[in-house]
């Protein structure tokens, strides 16, 4: 068990010349925030806290480096942040203070590896529905109602099948329906009424969304790029989830082996930066069609990040807009050099496990559970869940020439329904972006004129993107652009200062360990 130094007051005083290890949390089931400088050091389980002891101080201040990294990939890795004062510690991770050398030492050492499981447990679909139930049975649902964000997927429909098991009976399924590509709502409420469970369906509406988002953004210390966080805070809205549990079925890709597609490997595999790393900062690729933009974009990123999905602002657009010399031009550069003996299971399992899905999409979650007053909880992030699954077999955790992953986890739902729908054919989450921003386009306009006057050269960079909105991959680079404006035009000017990315007064020393 990983010890932390808990704290919410500010210990340093005139001759503590003592080092501190901080350590993450080994499960993901919550990251670990500390504030550092030469005079004070606070660690805080989550923004809610970090923010209502620091905002009134006015300590926090924005990082470019963070603004940089949620442009180019809709989120920040560990261990930054969207502050040049706050660090997040999380899977695997130490950090070791030196007050008295204003030194900090930040380590990882990632638990999850193949070669880490035990690899010798055999799948049992009792076991495995057993500690699933144990793990939503600690939920402290007597006194708060819990919701679940339900698609008709494998992971949320195992945690209804837990609910159920562990007699759990304040359930409310809430569905978001983008009315995009694949609709999954009806399925998803079939499988709620089969447990008996209330069900809402919350239908798209942009211009609901648009002004949930710009109520949010008042609020929240923190934002990211993912798609899904405007859909998540507006189906929690409208679904009246306040003070209550919020139940997300992220957490499980650290452990599961989630095993990439045949084209995230081809695409990979065809990676011209990897020759001609000089050219990862150049340029944005033309806008030949959606496909062919996608590829295009695609060959020209690291391996590590094209396991990231979406898309983003380029690189060389970026640097326009914050030309500062930070950690964002090798971050993932680095992790390539470091990283890519790495089998693409395990890289997978680090870059999207433990980067990206904690810092991005179970943030989305946790940043949308502030906004009512709850709290998310990541039932997959149990320890005993972990522990079972982490060391079956590989043959019984994924295939991978077959591309097929959570295979444990597929035997129990079958056993459980037969054969339904979105088991095979449940793809990412779906969300009609290029609707979104043709609903608000001029509201966007507005956030994006607005923070021109903080960040002057934004402009420039948005109006290329947007005289090419016609091709959905130059939508992503302008949803993210709009996110970034219209939170920091709600920021207040102590926290934003003058965008001076000094170093921390801190020296933070990065290494990896495998």
């Amino acid at each position: 068990m990983n010890k932390l130094y808990e704290i919410n007051e500010f210990p340093y005083g005139d001759g503590d010349n003592r080092s501190i290890i901080i350590y993450g949390d080994n499960l993901g089931a919550k990251d670990v925030f500390v504030y550092l400088d030469k005079e004070c050091l606070g660690v805080f389980d989550s923004w809610k806290s970090l923010e209502a002891e620091l905002k009134s101080k006015s300590k926090l201040k924005v990082s470019v480096m963070g603004c940089q990294f949620l442009l180019g990939y809709g989120f920040v890795p560990p261990p930054f942040t969207l502050y040049r004062n706050v660090i997040r510690l999380t899977i695997g991770d130490k950090l070791t203070i030196e007050k008295f050398k204003n030194k900090a030492f930040y380590e990882v050492d990632f638990p999850y590896l193949s070669n880490k499981s035990m690899n010798k447990q055999h799948s049992s679909n009792n076991e495995l529905k057993k500690v699933l139930t144990d793990a939503v049975s600690v939920l402290d649902h007597e006194k708060r109602d819990i919701y679940i964000m339900q698609s008709s997927g494998k992971d949320s429909t195992a945690l209804m099948l837990a609910l159920k098991e562990a007699q759990i009976k304040n359930v409310n399924a809430i569905t978001y329906n983008p009315n995009y590509r694949e609709n999954e709502a009806s399925d998803a409420k079939a499988i709620a009424k089969s447990f008996n469970y209330n069900h809402t369906i919350i239908n798209a509406d942009p211009l609901g969304e648009y002004d949930s988002f710009i109520r949010f953004c008042e609020k929240s210390p923190a934002i990211n790029g993912d798609y899904a966080l405007i859909s998540y805070i507006y189906s929690l809205e409208k679904g009246k989830a306040e003070k209550g549990i919020v139940i997300d079925g992220m957490g499980n890709d650290i452990y599961m082996g989630h095993i990439p597609s045949k084209l995230e490997s081809r695409l990979k595999q065809y990676s011209i930066i990897k020759l001609f790393p000089f050219l990862w900062d150049k340029f944005e690729v033309p806008p030949l069609g959606t496909k062919m933009s996608y590829a295009l974009k695609s060959f020209m990123m690291y391996p590590t990040e094209r396991v990231i999905s979406g898309s983003h602002v380029s690189h060389s657009n970026v640097l326009d807009i914050f030309p500062h010399q930070t950690q964002y031009r090798s971050f993932f550069k680095s992790l390539y050099i470091n990283y890519k003996r790495l089998s693409e299971v395990d890289l997978r399992a680090y870059v999207r496990g433990r980067l990206f899905d904690t810092a991005c999409c179970m943030e989305k979650a946790r940043l949308a559970a502030f906004n009512q007053d709850s709290e998310a909880i990541f039932p997959f992030t149990n320890g005993s869940i972990i522990q079972y699954y982490f060391n079956l077999r590989e043959e019984d955790r994924y295939d991978y020439n077959k591309r097929t992953n959570k295979l444990a986890l597929r035997r129990l739902l079958n056993a459980e329904f037969g054969e339904f729908k979105y088991l095979k054919e449940k793809g990412s989450f779906r969300y009609d972006i290029m609707s979104f921003i043709k609903a608000n386009q001029n509201n966007i306009l507005k956030e994006i004129n607005t923070a021109s006057s903080i960040i002057p050269s934004i402009n420039r960079v948005f109006k290329y993107y947007w005289n090419r909105k016609e091709n959905y991959v130059f939508n992503g680079p302008i949803h993210h652009l709009f996110v970034l404006s219209a939170w920091l035009n709600r920021r207040d000017s102590s926290v934003i200062g003058s965008f001076d990315q000094s170093l921390p007064e801190f020296e933070l020393d990065i290494s990896f360990k495998f």
